[in-house]
């Protein structure tokens, strides 16, 4: 067997070790922002595919986050996420094709692509620490911190924390098993906790079939759509794209196959990330991109070789082409805290990279990226709407009351100076349409040309009325 490709247990295991990242936002960007399930599905698999064929080696597939966690916390529209994907790659495609990109890299001292790697992991770190401890942003929406297990405590102790911890100890005691690789026994674990003690959220609909993907499902974006791209999505998102997908992972990629990755030059990898995105923008999937923390936590649970994309693309090539939309449902079987749990590793991976920094003066400098970096500060984070545009403008954090108005949002939500919700009716936001009932909860979310396939039911259960609002929409924390 060549060793560029490998199909084994270690390399299965590693194939799955990036799910934490890319399933959260994915699941987030269908629901919130209508995001084709099958278009997204098919785009995440053929990346994963044709990078490993062409690279020859382990590469990462991920949502580009900045537009990604933008995007679902302001709810913004599925042809305005297409236009920010055709930005991306057309800019990726410029500096890759010009060759601009080589001189960036080269211009970026080492220490700052350490300080980059190591920001990454500790980002990487906190999620799956909410994820486990039940406080991200998704599972305040859902109102619990596991929202699809129908058990959600053992006792005084959340479920949440217990799997957690159980997947935690299960990756330290098979975190070097080459029989019984860690990152396979915890991911299918997880899905038989969801098998057993699952809510089954839309298995009575699942019904396999041929979905291919359609082109423009949401029509081509317009001229207003590409403007607020532009300035709200693609600008913000091209320093982490430069630094992390880029740069970081193509000198990791070097650091950790040598020879092997000749092919992943600063060039080829903004190329390929342009193709993907016009692959994606064309049928309706989420931005993707490359990153270090992607090809740490693979490598962290055993991919060695290409054979892992070609694993995991498949997987998800299956799931868009004969499941679909239903293929949420076999997602949904995955519990939060295993996620949690493969983040939490992946992160440490990353970040142990500082270790190879060996003068005190550039240990100094990674730590100062560490400590800028707009990601780990709330308050530099982007702020989130509630359905609809209200006159209020946009909410402050939670908590703080200053310079809120009374308002009536195009749906006829009426908000107090309190930002508490008063009154709730049926209301429409972006080409999605939203039911509440009279405590302020989204009773469901229909969104159009699919509305069977991604509605849901999501309930702020156990929240204050005056944080209601901010539950209802918070998906990303």
């Amino acid at each position: 067997m060549s060793t560029r490709y490998r199909f084994n247990r270690l390399e299965l295991a590693g194939s799955l070790g990036d799910i934490g990242t890319l399933l959260p936002l994915a699941v987030g960007m269908i629901l919130v922002n209508g995001l084709s399930p099958s278009g997204l599905f098919f785009t995440v698999g053929l990346f994963y595919i044709l990078s490993g064929i062409y690279y020859g080696v382990t590469v990462p597939i991920q949502p580009m986050k900045v537009i990604g966690a933008y995007a679902v916390a302001t709810a913004m529209s599925a042809p305005q996420i297409q236009a920010s994907g055709f930005l991306m790659g057309l800019f990726l495609l410029v500096i890759g094709a010009s060759g601009a990109i080589t001189l960036i890299g080269r211009l970026i001292p080492g220490p700052v692509v350490r300080g980059v790697q190591l920001s990454t992991g500790t980002l990487l770190m906190a999620q799956g620490v909410r994820f486990i401890a039940g406080t991200s942003g998704f599972q305040a929406l859902q109102g619990a911190a596991e929202p699809y297990l129908t058990i959600q405590n053992l006792g005084p102790l959340p479920v949440g924390v217990l799997i957690g911890v159980a997947g935690g100890l299960l990756t330290l005691l098979f975190l070097e098993n080459r029989r019984f690789p860690a990152g396979l026994l915890v991911v299918v674990s997880g899905f038989m906790v969801g098998l057993f003690f699952g809510t089954h959220e839309g298995f009575e609909q699942i019904t396999l079939g041929l979905n291919l993907p359609a082109i423009f499902p949401f029509g081509v974006p317009g001229v207003q759509d590409f403007t607020f791209a532009l300035l709200a999505l693609a600008l913000p998102q091209v320093p982490m794209t430069l630094g992390n997908a880029v740069i970081a992972y193509a000198d990791l990629s070097g650091e950790y196959f040598g020879e092997d990755s000749q092919k992943v030059t600063y060039r080829a990898s903004c190329i390929t990330m342009a193709l993907a995105n016009f692959t994606a923008a064309l049928l309706g999937g989420m931005p993707l991109c490359h990153g270090a923390g992607g090809l740490a936590a693979h490598y962290r649970f055993g991919a060695r070789t290409a054979g892992s994309n070609l694993m995991i693309g498949a997987i998800f090539l299956l799931l868009a082409v004969f499941l679909g939309a239903h293929a949420l449902s076999l997602v949904y079987l995955i519990p939060l805290s295993v996620l949690g749990v493969l983040l939490l590793f992946a992160g440490s991976q990353l970040a142990l990279t500082i270790m190879e920094v060996g003068h005190r003066k550039d240990f100094f400098v990674a730590l100062l990226i560490l400590g800028i970096d707009p990601w780990h500060h709330p308050r530099l984070q982007p702020r989130r709407r509630v359905p609809g545009r209200h006159r209020g403008g946009l909410r402050p954090e939670v908590g703080a009351a200053e310079g809120l108005k009374r308002g009536v949002s195009q749906g006829g939500l009426r908000y107090d100076e309190l930002y508490r919700v008063t009154v709730v009716n049926e209301g429409r936001s972006h080409e999605r349409r939203y039911t509440y009932d009279a405590n302020g909860n989204i009773t469901n979310i229909l969104m159009p040309n699919h509305a069977t396939e991604t509605s849901r039911t999501s309930s702020c259960r156990n929240t204050p009325p005056e944080t209601k609002a901010s539950c209802m929409m918070t998906w990303i924390g």
